[in-house]
């Protein structure tokens, strides 16, 4: 893999760093960036914080190993878990796109059905990196 300049280095630290931190300051309310109302629990802006902080430290600290497996199984659990909830507990208006014409046809909710596979592959790919850490012990 090739190296990333320094330049490049620190605009993709700074990008995933800083996406995550806003998440994170935005679900608890200390900026008000989204100019609107949602209804996304604060859990899951924390999540998806997390997920870009981690993404970020391992940009930073250029992790490899065993440290990589388990940074690789938390933000892919958590891009599941994120899934999941959206598959599960998504408000209907929040969908778009074509899933509702295959919604009315085949009577099947084709949005929830998508983040519900969405979420198993993920989760599976989250297990596949669990076990890569576990057996690196």
């Amino acid at each position: 893999m090739n190296e990333l300049r320094p330049r490049d280095w620190v605009l993709l630290l700074s990008a995933t760093i800083g996406f995550g931190v806003l998440t994170c300051l935005e679900a608890y309310g200390i900026t008000e960036l989204s100019r609107g109302t949602t209804n996304t629990p604060r859990w899951i802006m924390l999540l998806i914080g997390s997920m870009f902080i981690a993404a970020g430290l391992v940009i930073l600290f250029r992790v490899r190993g065993r440290l990589n497996d388990f940074f690789a199984f938390a933000i892919i659990a958590s891009m599941g878990v994120m899934f999941g909830w959206i598959a599960l507990c998504g408000d209907e208006g929040g969908f778009s796109g074509g899933g509702a014409i295959a919604s009315r046809i085949t009577g099947i909710p084709f949005d929830r059905a998508m983040f519900g596979l969405g979420a198993l592959l993920c989760l599976a790919g989250a297990t596949y990196a669990f076990v890569r850490f576990v057996r690196r012990t």
